[in-house]
């Protein structure tokens, strides 16, 4: 704390950072008044003593800690991403529990709850771990803190660390915009991945189905199927809801789904799945393809992951939503949230999908 009675104090409040950079995708370093000639920037041999920022495709690091931002933070780290994706880190040791919980109310009123992952991590909603982490005082990793919150364009982070002890650290990734593939996926779909025909698991007994009722009548069903043999080493589970009391899957009538596992999974196979899926789909609605490093982190953390999105349209391209003459075929999504059934493959229009399979791949 002495130190910052040395340091010049950045007005700009932390509502504001929030409104302008998260919900208006505004540029930070305008939005703080940062020079960037005026930052300090790692040699190319300091990036080289971090060979995990170098895993990560990391080419820049940018620091300040001349400056005060929002009040209690004292040091600021920038990275710089190959694929164009830049990481924000504003941290401090803070030892008021107070400020800690300040902090977390002004992000909550700006940008909602946010998420949590409440089987690895505290939240802040808990007071009494963040009154005693404050004090030195934990009794094991779960007691450090974490929250999340996430649109396309930005995810913010708020963490209270036991390494280094009591240091918060509030962080933002900021992602490029990325220009969509108009290529055709001529490689087969979901479908051809797959051991278990859904055309005959669903004249099967499910495990449970669960209808939903619209203005007295069944809206849909939602079916929950045991698979054997488990799909791509991870998924023991199908969800399948029919739009329809009929029990029957083909190409004309609507059903979603949603490929799920009761057990934990394997961070392996889940980079082997999504290595198979852009083998097939290419880059998706948002660029990707291949997992990144610090994907493969949040996935090994537990942490919610929005993974994957293909939006395509009848000619099996990524969809253009500015274009009304093209038409919607269907949507396949990885994603993993620890509170929904964790690591899941989603499919919306699953007949259209299982036209087109027919159609072109058989």
């Amino acid at each position: 704390m002495f130190n910052k009675l040395f340091k010049q104090a950045k007005p700009t409040k932390l509502s504001q950072f929030l409104q302008e950079v998260f919900h208006n995708q505004k540029d930070p370093f305008s939005t703080l008044g940062i020079n960037t000639e005026k930052l300090r920037k790692a040699s190319f041999e300091q990036l080289l003593d971090n060979p995990g920022d170098i895993a990560e495709g990391v080419n820049k690091v940018q620091m300040d800690f001349s400056n005060t931002y929002f009040t209690y933070f004292g040091d600021l780290v920038i990275k710089t991403y190959d694929d164009g994706m830049s990481r924000w880190m504003f941290y401090d040791n803070i030892t008021d529990a107070n400020i800690v919980i300040k902090i977390f109310n002004d992000i909550k009123k700006e940008l909602g709850a946010g998420m949590i992952h409440d089987e690895k991590f505290a939240t802040f909603n808990q007071l009494d771990k963040i009154k005693a982490l404050s004090m030195g005082k934990y009794s094991s990793k779960g007691d450090e803190i974490l929250h999340l919150w996430q649109n396309s364009k930005t995810t913010v982070k708020l963490n209270y660390q036991l390494e280094p002890l009591r240091r918060l650290v509030l962080s933002f990734n900021f992602y490029p915009e990325k220009k969509k593939s108009t290529t055709v996926r001529n490689k087969g779909t979901l479908i051809g991945m797959m051991k278990n025909d859904l055309r005959l698991l669903i004249l099967e007994s499910e495990i449970c189905a669960i209808p939903t009722e619209e203005k007295g009548r069944i809206k849909f069903i939602d079916y929950t199927y045991r698979l054997q043999p488990i799909e791509l080493n991870i998924f023991d589970r199908v969800d399948i809801r029919l739009f329809s009391e009929s029990k029957f899957m083909d190409e004309e009538h609507h059903a979603n789904i949603t490929y799920w596992s009761t057990k934990s999974v394997e961070v392996e196979d889940v980079i082997l799945l999504v290595d198979q899926l852009a083998r097939i789909y290419g880059t998706d609605n948002h660029n990707d393809k291949e997992l990144k490093p610090h994907e493969v982190e949040m996935i090994e953390n537990g942490e919610s992951w929005t993974g994957r999105t293909w939006d395509f349209n009848n000619n099996h391209q990524l969809i253009d939503y500015h274009d009304d003459s093209q038409n919607y075929l269907y949507n396949l999504r990885l994603d993993f949230q620890p509170e929904d059934r964790g690591l899941k493959v989603s499919v919306i229009f699953y007949h259209k999908m299982l036209g087109h399979h027919l159609e072109h791949f058989c």
